[in-house]
């Protein structure tokens, strides 16, 4: 038996389904745009404010990144950049700097694929709490040294 799974976005499916004649295209439209209204209500809108680099090389970088978070929200993603490019995809390392009153358990991790940009994410625990509006400021370490770095350059970490 060959049987497939196609995974696709429900306002996509429903666009694709307006091409079939057996469907009302007014019904269809209808649904699109209340999934598209849908979104824009949850959205939240995360403001990066700055990006300050402290030692910008291709194999460590430090630096503060800032943002303003505008609705109260389980999860964020923050995203900067490393300038100049690694010389490898770095290691990140994160620490919460400033934040608005912050009564509940919360995760904090920073993660990147690449070699030129990275990602804070933070995330209310547990499925009810919700992070507060304010601003938000982490300290990042993204670091790709070679033994000879370590040898060449003995730095000390703020991590």
């Amino acid at each position: 038996m060959n049987n497939h799974i196609i995974f696709c976005k429900t306002e996509n499916l429903l666009k694709r389904g307006m091409d079939d004649k057996n469907y009302d295209e007014k019904i269809i439209k209808s649904a699109i745009d209340e999934i598209s209204e849908h979104k824009r209500a949850s959205t939240v809108e995360n403001k990066l404010q700055k990006l300050v680099q402290e030692i910008p090389k291709d194999y460590i970088q430090r630096g503060i990144i800032s943002c303003d978070i505008t609705k109260a929200i389980k999860n964020f993603t923050v995203s900067g950049k490393l300038y100049p490019e690694m010389r490898d995809i770095p290691k990140i390392k994160v620490k919460l700097l400033e934040h608005p009153d912050i009564n509940i358990p919360f995760g904090l991790t920073a993660k990147t694929g690449t070699r030129y940009d990275f990602n804070i994410h933070m995330m209310a625990t547990y499925k009810d709490d919700l992070l507060p509006i304010g601003k938000y400021s982490f300290q990042y370490e993204a670091e790709s040294r070679t033994d000879e770095d370590y040898l060449i350059n003995n730095e000390q970490f703020f991590l």
